[in-house]
């Protein structure tokens, strides 16, 4: 052993890693490296690629269908058992219809339609009514959000065409948090309130009326400064955008500002807000108890009096653009139903319109699948 003195304390190296130290000579000279192969290499370190492929293995265990399908007729083709030769002829003549009709994905597949265009005019009328926008120039360092129409077609119960339905979209989703808008949530009705509505007014035979509230998310007033690109079919100056004073469908918080103002509204009106379910309402009368269920908005009014009622729809008639539908039938998924005498009842099992639109789409889906076969 010895000693290599450094700058700092000596180090300990063996007289052993001296003689491996290269010299000036081996610097110079050194030697080439030697060429490896497969020839040269020992047989337990071949390179992997001359390793040969093996099959990949496969499970020996037999496997079988499982149980729950022997409780199936499986062997039978559901297009031999549901065709339009085996409906009714008023069935097959709704499916027929709903085969015919073609809903426009975009504005430029509305255009030259004279239903679409009135449908698209009458939502932009609705809207310059209303004070949706106001025409301005985009100011420093604010953006633009995008819009979109929505077609729908309205059917009736025997599947004709009752309208022809536009409606303008803001794309919400170019929306941020904390810029565009800062709370966002609205509350529904309970599934446990709507039942206990129902059930008691049923139980005390008391009318139950149903109001639709027209645009309702437009009735509705923005805090944050919103601006939006204007809506095809709609002329303006070029370098102009709509700044929202009003709520569009699309943006964030249009239904919980729509249900602020409902609120607001029916507070003025005298009726208080349930705690336990803020979509509830009630109005002591002397001629008696007025209650309100809302959800978004569908309205149900119901009293021992029509008189008191029809009060309440005045009064949202007078505050809102409304669409009287009457004695309630059809709400969230339940039938209300009335005996001879006018009890209302309620009737879960679908009904005939339901049942039409759940057969067409099995239907469309089990052809969709015969064809693919």
């Amino acid at each position: 052993m010895s000693f290599i003195p450094t700058s700092s304390e000596p180090v300990l190296v063996s007289t052993h890693e001296l003689d491996h130290v290269p010299n000036s000579t081996d610097i110079a000279n050194p030697t080439p490296p030697i060429p490896v192969t497969a020839e040269s290499m020992p047989p337990d370190t071949l390179p992997l690629n001359s390793v040969p492929d093996l099959p990949p293995r496969r499970p020996l265990r037999q496997t079988k269908p499982p149980a729950w399908l022997a409780d199936f007729h499986c062997n039978q083709s559901s297009i031999s058992l549901i065709s339009p030769d085996s409906l009714a002829s008023s069935h097959a003549e709704f499916l027929a219809a709903l085969s015919t009709f073609q809903e426009p994905s975009c504005y430029k597949e509305a255009q030259g339609s004279r239903e679409w265009e009135e449908a698209i005019r009458q939502e932009l009328d609705a809207l310059e009514k209303n004070d949706t926008w106001e025409v301005v120039t985009l100011p420093h360092g604010q953006k633009v959000i995008g819009n979109k129409w929505v077609y729908k077609l309205k059917l009736k119960a025997d599947g004709s065409i009752d309208r022809h339905k536009a409606r303008l979209v803001a794309k919400g989703y170019n929306q941020v948090e904390g810029v565009d808008y800062v709370d966002k949530f609205s509350p529904v009705a309970k599934a446990v309130t709507v039942w206990v509505f129902l059930a008691l007014a049923s139980s005390y035979s008391w009318p139950i009326q149903q109001v639709d509230i027209n645009n309702a998310f437009l009735h509705g007033f923005l805090d944050e400064d919103i601006y939006m690109q204007a809506p095809a079919g709609y002329s303006i100056p070029k370098g102009l955008v709509c700044e929202l004073k009003r709520l569009l469908y699309g943006l964030k918080q249009a239904s919980r500002q729509w249900n602020l103002e409902l609120t607001s509204k029916l507070l003025a009106f005298g009726f208080l807000q349930s705690a336990h379910d803020h979509c509830l309402f009630i109005k002591p009368t002397e001629a008696g108890l007025i209650a309100l269920l809302v959800y978004a908005d569908d309205v149900l009014i119901t009293c021992i009096f029509e008189s008191k009622i029809t009060e309440v729809k005045d009064f949202l008639h007078s505050a809102f653009t409304i669409k009287d539908l009457g004695p309630a039938k059809y709400f969230l998924g339940l039938e209300i139903a009335r005996s001879s005498s006018g009890t209302p009842s309620l009737n879960t099992n679908l009904s005939e319109t339901s049942y039409l639109t759940l057969a067409f789409n099995l239907l469309s889906l089990l052809l969709l699948l015969y064809l693919l076969a």
